[in-house]
C-alpha cells in the first residue's frame, strides 16, 4: 500500500471497529454482512471488504485493494 494511504487507512480501520454496519454492501443484490468501505484522498483511491461476525463482536477483512 502507498505510504500516503495509510493514515486513511488507519482511519477506516477505526470506523470498522467502531460502527461496521454504517456501510454500504458489496453488492446491494445480496444483503448479507459483508460490507465495503472506500479510503483514500478522494474515497475512491481504495477500499476495504470486510465480513461482520456480529455474534462474536468482530470483523474478518476480506479484501483490501488500491490504485497505485
Amino acid at each position: 500500500m502507498p505510504v500516503d494511504l495509510l493514515p486513511f487507512y488507519a482511519d477506516v480501520r477505526v470506523a470498522i471497529e467502531t460502527d461496521p454496519w454504517n456501510a454500504p454492501l458489496p453488492d446491494p443484490k445480496r444483503p448479507g454482512n459483508m460490507r465495503v468501505r472506500y479510503f483514500g484522498p478522494t474515497q475512491r483511491g481504495a477500499h476495504l471488504v470486510y465480513f461482520v461476525l456480529e455474534e462474536q463482536r468482530s470483523v474478518v477483512l476480506v479484501q483490501l485493494h488500491w490504485i497505485d
